[in-house]
């Protein structure tokens, strides 16, 4: 009997092991590092919903938008106007992007929310940490999903404007 039970724990942990490297090679894989986070998280980094962001365009609030997904998503569709910038927690701030953020009204960064949208958190997070931004920091609550469930301005297509 006991034989079987430890045969059982094997395949489940070689199964969990084998799940977890594929996870950490693949494009876009989950980033198991990151833990909610909320907007107490990080002084200076908010959340906002889609709606209340959609009115502040609508009001002319012009922040630096920036899209953490992978490209490939940011070219199926964004939000009209987004940078994509594709953040994953370690990574470097180009250049050019604190340049932009430095003369930004605010900044709205989203991702694929996975519950806390662990990249635009963490992009947030970072450009906060750089003091570039001289305006709001915000992330959009739900990220891209929740702001195409409500129907948004948004468009397709390559980055024009980046780097």
């Amino acid at each position: 009997m006991v034989a079987p039970l430890k045969d059982a724990v094997l395949i489940v942990l070689v199964g969990v092991l084998a799940g977890l490297l594929v996870n950490g090679l693949r494009d876009g894989g989950l980033d198991l590092t990151a833990s909610f986070r909320g907007p107490e998280s990080c002084s200076g980094v908010d959340w906002t919903t889609p709606e209340e962001a959609a009115a502040a365009l609508e009001n002319g609030h012009r922040p630096l938008i920036l899209d953490a997904r992978e490209p490939r998503h940011y070219e199926d569709a964004h939000i009209v106007g987004a940078l994509s910038v594709p953040f994953r927690a370690g990574d470097s701030l180009p250049g050019w992007l604190l340049e932009r953020v430095g003369r930004a009204d605010g900044v709205l960064a989203y991702c694929d929310a996975s519950g806390d949208c662990a990249r635009s958190t963490k992009l947030a997070e970072a450009l906060f940490q750089s003091g570039a931004a001289r305006g709001e920091i915000e992330v959009l609550q739900g990220g891209w999903p929740a702001w195409e469930a409500e129907n948004l301005p948004a468009e397709g297509g390559p980055c024009p404007h980046c780097q």
